[in-house]
């Protein structure tokens, strides 16, 4: 009995147990037919057969107990019946050539698990104190069948906890008592951008930056003492740099016996929505500037003017006088000057003011050159060379003037802000397509783009500039504007080489 306790492992498979269980009890009782027919403990339908003789017709596929198997047991016949399973006002014999037997239900915990058939070739009587043995040796095959059950709906249930685990859509990390991570899911390890691996084992407070730790800690502490937070916005460091920012949720792991084990935490990942809020935020800041601009444009056109126009007369009349020619010329400078900053002034209310959406015949080159006026101070700064390779005879297009010069400024700002300080090459090049497009080329010979991050770059928010340097949106906006007139961008680059931008739009309406 001893042995075959040892024998009946829990990690065996039910096929395995069977077999082990026979060929111990035919050693124990030599002699005696057998046969163990299992059946699944909750649609009572037959699973296993396993027999040491040859069954009778048609008992193979079906499962039958006797009243006297189940009044043993302790069982209610009721259940069996209304299901799958046979219940016999008599034991009927199961394998050829059997004279004799009888049967045991095999159950535990309140479960029915299957039949055990014991027969006797001959002597037709019974031999004394078989019954008692195989009654013990069933009660052991019963409770291994259990106990592997048990064991498969436990390591079911750990895979299935598991997998929900790795797919919920929250950040999931276990802590320990002692600030160790324990548990980790996949949405945290692409959150914070390391591996399970990785995390598995640190100090809770190591994965934050020093000014959330003094706070977290208190989270935990209070965790523990079973008293759960809720919404704890955190940052955690991310391996490549930076910190992700985290809606936390906490509370206590509790033992069977109502003990404090560990602490969960379920963050929800609040990174993109922060950063979208900061941009937003300075958006809004660029607008206010913009309007705060825009005044300060019509308190310096009076002057302006008044400057303009006196100007021009202190020419005319040096011209009179026959001043020297110098400070004529001076004075002209001045006018010029004047002049030079009243356009851009209108020029710069022109691309403010809020668009019609009405479309109008655009010079493209003319667009192209009061777009370097625009962006004169960054092509100054970068002190890049600008290239004007315009093709001859560029008929008109047909655009919302404001979106053109929206779509070459963005265009020519990235361009300036790409090239290396000093050595820049800014060249724009326009030509007539194969089909009677306009097709306007804007290229620098700056750091270029990453192949990785070509497909992304007309994304919204997405941007390889520094920290405060560009929205992201820039990109963007050029894309939608060009697809809304009908045409498209594309973009190529090498990294270390420079970009270059196509925009292809409509030619000439017939």
């Amino acid at each position: 009995m001893i042995a075959l306790s040892g024998d009946l492992n829990i990690v065996l498979r039910e096929e395995e147990l069977v077999h082990r269980f026979v060929q111990a009890t035919s050693e124990l009782l030599p002699g005696r037919l057998l046969s163990v027919r299992l059946v699944d403990p909750l649609s009572l339908e037959l699973t296993l057969v396993y027999a040491t003789g040859r069954l009778e017709p048609g008992r193979r596929e079906s499962a039958s107990v006797s009243t006297s198997a189940l009044d043993d047991a302790g069982m209610d016949p009721g259940p069996l019946v209304a299901r799958s399973v046979r219940v016999t006002d008599r034991y009927e014999l199961l394998l050829s050539g059997s004279r004799a037997g009888f049967d045991l239900a095999l159950h535990q915990a309140g479960h029915f698990y299957g039949i055990l058939n014991v027969e006797y070739a001959e002597p037709v009587t019974l031999p004394n104190g078989d019954h008692e043995v195989v009654v013990a040796l069933s009660q052991l095959l019963a409770s291994s069948l259990r106990n592997a059950q048990v064991l498969r709906e436990t390591q079911y249930l750990r895979e299935y906890l598991e997998k929900l685990l790795d797919n919920a859509n929250a950040a999931i990390m276990v802590v320990g008592p002692d600030r160790k991570v324990q548990v980790v899911n996949r949405a945290l390890e692409r959150l914070v951008g390391d591996t399970r691996e990785g995390l598995v084992g640190r100090d809770l407070l190591n994965l934050l930056p020093e000014t959330e730790r003094h706070r977290v800690q208190g989270i935990f502490s209070a965790a523990l003492r079973r008293e759960p937070s809720s919404n704890v916005e955190v940052q955690v460091f991310r391996k490549g740099g930076g910190v992700a920012r985290l809606a936390l949720n906490t509370a206590a792991i509790l033992s069977p016996e109502h003990d404090v084990e560990g602490v969960v935490a379920v963050g929800h990942d609040l990174t993109e929505i922060r950063e979208l809020q900061e941009k937003i935020i300075q958006s809004e800041k660029l607008a206010t500037l913009g309007q705060f601009a825009a005044g300060i444009v019509h308190e310096l056109n009076n002057p302006l003017t008044s400057i303009s126009v006196y100007a021009d007369y202190l020419i005319k009349k040096q011209e009179r006088e026959h001043r020297d020619p110098a400070d004529v010329e001076k004075t002209r400078r001045i006018l010029q000057g004047a002049e030079r900053i009243l356009r851009f002034t209108r020029d710069l209310m022109s691309y403010a003011r809020p668009s019609a959406e009405e479309v109008s015949r655009i010079d493209l080159h003319k667009a192209l050159d009061q777009a370097l006026v625009f962006c004169e101070h960054l092509v100054e700064e970068s002190r890049a060379t600008v290239v004007r390779d315009y093709a001859e005879n560029l008929p008109p297009i047909w655009v919302v003037e404001s979106q053109l010069h929206q779509v070459l400024i963005n265009l020519i700002t990235n361009a300036c802000q790409a090239m290396p300080d000093g050595n820049g090459r800014l060249v724009l090049t326009t030509e007539m397509g194969p089909a009677g497009q306009v097709v306007l080329q804007v290229s620098d010979n700056g750091c270029g783009i990453a192949a990785e991050d070509l497909e992304s770059v007309f994304e919204p928010f997405f941007t390889t500039k520094a920290e405060g340097k560009g929205t992201g949106l820039g990109l963007s906006i050029v894309k939608n504007i060009v697809r809304s007139h009908d045409g498209h961008v594309e973009v190529s680059s090498e990294p270390g080489c420079g970009t270059t931008f196509t925009v292809t739009l409509s030619g000439p309406r017939a």
